[in-house]
């Protein structure tokens, strides 16, 4: 079934209506993505409901499913990026009660899944290597990399549409990746190094492929080739390659999604016939076309 791209006008302008009703929610139509992405890129969402407590995330998500309103989260300093056509929907964000850091038994801790990881730094030292990490634990779970957090993780919150839901995890395993519908509200963390690789910092423009990743390939190696083979301030439109930091991308505010893409799809090719390395876009995109696209489309 094709992924929906837009959403019936009555079901916006409904829910526009019923959801601040709801304790804890609020909503705001039509407003740019921009705001919300790590990159400040993406088109307008039919909704984006702000929800202040798990409660009221249950609650949402209720109202959302009974009329099909398709919804995601956007957690602070995701790296994934939204398409300049915006979302279908309703694009969530989440309050104080997924922030803060606690102290858990047996020297663990608790950190709210919108918390940054660099929180952590007041933790002490045995959380060091994860205050280094980008992004919160929110964003990490979502984007289904969980398997980065197996040893530390000790327990995940979550809300899981109609409950929530506190799930042990044992100190060889990885947490579950969440479903669609699952949202973390916070993790335990164990003070045990990760055993894995740091995930993707915002603005990392490309990644090893799965056959360069198989054969150890890694982002540090593809932004020292990308420097040596003179990419490093290369341009296109309103996006350029970093030299302060190499293989990340910056924009001047005029950048767009599309091209994001098209950038990358150019280096990345570059890099393939001059050192033979196989990348792909490290950001994930979400959301919609241009209006122009989907037109061209549905001919």
């Amino acid at each position: 079934m094709a992924p929906r791209t837009d959403l019936d006008e009555e079901v916006v302008a409904a829910l526009s209506i019923a959801l601040p009703r709801l304790e804890g929610v609020h909503v705001v139509r039509a407003q740019s993505l921009s705001r919300l992405t790590a990159l400040r890129v993406g088109g307008p969402a039919d909704l984006i409901v702000h929800v202040e407590t798990p409660e009221a995330l249950i609650a949402a998500a209720r109202l959302m499913k009974r009329v099909s309103c398709p919804w995601r989260v956007a957690w602070p300093f995701d790296p994934n990026l939204a398409r300049d056509g915006g979302a279908a929907g309703a694009v969530v964000t989440v309050g104080s009660a997924f922030e803060g850091l606690t102290a858990g038994p047996e020297g663990s801790v608790v950190l709210g899944a919108a918390t940054p990881f660099s929180a952590l730094a007041a933790a002490g030292p045995d959380f060091a290597q994860l205050a280094r990490w980008p992004g919160t634990p929110g964003g990490l779970l979502s984007s289904g990399l969980a398997e980065r957090l197996a040893g530390p993780c000790a327990v995940v919150t979550s809300v899981t549409g109609v409950s929530i839901r506190r799930r042990t995890v044992a100190t060889t395993a990885a947490p579950p990746n969440p479903a669609r519908t699952t949202v973390p509200v916070s993790v335990q963390l164990r003070p045990i190094p990760p055993a894995a690789v740091r995930p993707m910092v915002p603005g990392q423009l490309l990644e090893p492929d799965t056959s360069l990743a198989r054969v150890g390939g890694s982002v540090d190696e593809i932004s020292h080739t990308m420097v040596e083979v003179g990419l490093s301030e290369s341009r296109l439109r309103g996006w350029t390659v970093s030299k302060k930091w190499p293989g990340v991308v910056v924009q001047s505010g005029t950048g767009t999604t599309r091209d994001l893409e098209l950038f990358a799809r150019g280096l990345a090719e570059k890099l393939h016939r001059e050192r033979g390395l196989l990348t792909r876009m490290a950001p994930r995109t979400w959301g919609r076309p241009p209006k122009s696209t989907r037109s061209r489309s549905r001919k």
